[in-house]
């Protein structure tokens, strides 16, 4: 196994991604939710403001887009770095059965 060190910082690369790729996930329910919005939003609304509610809902769309091309680059880059960690299977495998993904049987 690698070393303490390299352990940790293999581990907190892990970390990373989990929580980067969480908040991927809450942004895609945030753009899916405001593209609904969208959809929906010239038959239900008939006020004066309805350009600028309009203009300010495809912004925000805009924004959430951007925000998950940036998470999913920086997703890549933290695992292209996980990647250089000597030994990184080792520690994704201790990674996965200590977070509860893989469960392991006695004597496995």
């Amino acid at each position: 196994m690698a070393d303490t060190e390299e352990v940790k910082v293999g581990e907190a690369l892990l970390d990373y991604v989990e929580q980067v790729t969480n908040i991927i996930s809450s942004l895609g329910l945030a753009e899916s939710k405001i593209n609904d919005i969208i959809e929906k939003f010239p038959n239900s609304y008939e006020g004066g403001a309805s350009p600028q509610m309009e203009a300010y809902l495809n912004s925000l769309y805009g924004h959430i887009q951007k925000m998950i091309f940036f998470y999913g680059n920086l997703a890549t880059y933290i695992n292209n770095v996980f990647e250089t960690v000597e030994n990184h299977d080792q520690i994704l495998a201790k990674y996965l059965t200590d977070h509860g993904y893989v469960a392991v049987e006695d004597g496995e």
